[in-house]
């Protein structure tokens, strides 16, 4: 073994170093692919060294069948010049561990985007009888294309300073309570460590944390993490509920699958995201042709401007808004994405609540509290200037969205009801 290779691998940099293992960014010279090469040093297990070669081989062999886009690839695994080497996928990009490092912080997309691949995932691997035993920050990675990759599976995961009784390792802050007590492992155990996962990524803070791993290990088990909206204000209340149901310490007050999870992530990106689409797709024209409206039935504003989206009625608590987003010419269409109208109404016997925003007759949203007393829309024209409540349609250029959202609160300890405020501003071709 030279130091530039190690077999048949070609050894560019040392991308990771423990005192049980190196990782190397390589290339697989007998099939000219680029390869993360982990090289384990066998001469720490002593006597032990051929059960842990046995087991290291096993484990291989259990998720040798792992093919996902979603998770880093297994190439093969075996003992090279005295070492017991893995040679895997190589990701181009970064870890989610590195951008929480940064201070970074991740939007409610981000976070749903992400979530949506890691579960997916996480689920192909259980449906081959395999569960994440290390899910932390740094075993999520990001390529810059934006697609997500889980690394630490099985083999490529074991025998780490992370086996060494007493060790505080960074896997240790996303235990789930049954990894910790030693108990097996199912997908609640991988949904509560990446409930967990989310929980930093949401405020930038650990939901357990302690000075050495049995502290941590009793907060863990016994501590009530802070409500991820009382640690960022930006986070909504059903984001916030979200992630505490991830982190329950019961396994049966988590979420039963992946899918169910997604489903709610999905929700808790609410009202406001989905006013926006509807906004930005007819603020720009949408991906449909621009027709001549030239007056007549196609052109209810009767304004001749030749654009076909456009805000169709406007007040301080309404937006009709109309576009042809399948390029048919017609700007009036029944289709609901065609034809959208917000409505800030009183509760009914389907939509329960003080205030609901309406999405064409549907409930929306509901215990809204408006910035200003029965106003969640201002206008603007191109100057900047407020339109007022009941403004000129042709004048319109920007739309501003203001209200704040009621819940319940999910820490029944506290009670009583969350509050947070929504706001953004959509430009507005018109």
């Amino acid at each position: 073994m030279s130091a530039s290779k190690i077999g048949r691998f070609e050894i560019f940099s040392e991308v990771a170093h423990s005192e049980q293992s190196s990782v190397y960014r390589a290339t697989d010279t007998a099939t000219n692919r680029p390869v993360a090469l982990k090289a384990f040093n066998l001469d720490l297990a002593g006597d032990d060294r051929p059960n842990l070669v046995k087991r290291l081989i096993l484990e291989a062999e259990s998720t040798r069948n792992l093919s996902h886009q979603n998770i880093v690839l297994l190439y093969g695994a075996g003992e090279i010049d005295g070492r017991f080497c893995v040679a895997t996928e190589y990701v181009e990009g970064f870890s989610i561990a590195g951008n929480l490092a940064k201070g970074e912080r991740f939007t409610v997309w981000d976070m749903i985007d992400i979530s949506r691949q890691v579960c997916n995932g996480l689920d192909h691997a259980h449906n081959h009888g395999v569960v994440h035993r290390r899910l932390q920050p740094a075993n999520v990675l990001i390529q810059w294309d934006g697609t997500v990759k889980i690394l630490g599976f099985g083999i490529a995961g074991m025998w780490s300073e992370e086996d060494s009784p007493g060790v505080l390792s960074a896997a240790s802050y996303y235990a789930s309570p049954e990894q910790v007590r030693g108990q097996s492992l199912h997908t609640r155990s991988n949904l509560f460590s990446w409930g967990a996962i989310l929980y930093e990524m949401a405020t930038g803070t650990k939901p357990f944390n302690g000075a050495d791993v049995d502290e941590v290990r009793t907060q863990i088990l016994e501590g009530e993490p802070v409500p991820p909206i009382d640690v960022n204000p930006k986070v909504t209340p059903s984001l916030s509920a979200l992630i505490l149901k991830a982190i329950a310490k019961n396994p049966s007050d988590r979420f039963l699958s992946y899918d169910e999870f997604i489903m709610a992530l999905e929700d808790a990106r609410g009202a406001l995201d989905i006013m926006i689409r509807d906004l930005r797709e007819a603020g720009s024209w949408g991906g449909g042709t621009v027709p001549s409206e030239l007056g007549g039935a196609d052109d209810p504003n009767n304004d001749d401007d030749t654009i076909c989206n456009r805000v169709y009625a406007a007040s301080a608590s309404l937006i009709h808004i109309q576009m042809d987003l399948n390029g048919n010419g017609n700007c009036a269409d029944t289709d609901p994405r065609e034809n959208v109208r917000y409505e800030l109404t009183g509760p009914t016997g389907t939509c329960s609540g003080s205030n609901i925003i309406r999405r064409n007759g549907d409930c929306l949203v509901a215990n809204v509290v408006p910035a200003i007393s029965g106003k969640i829309f201002t206008f603007y024209d191109s100057n900047g200037a407020d339109l007022g409540n009941t403004p000129s349609l042709r004048a319109i250029k920007r739309v501003k969205i203001a209200f704040s959202v009621q819940v319940k609160n999910p820490d029944p300890k506290i009670g009583g009801s969350l509050t947070s405020a929504l706001s953004t501003s959509v430009e507005f071709r018109n």
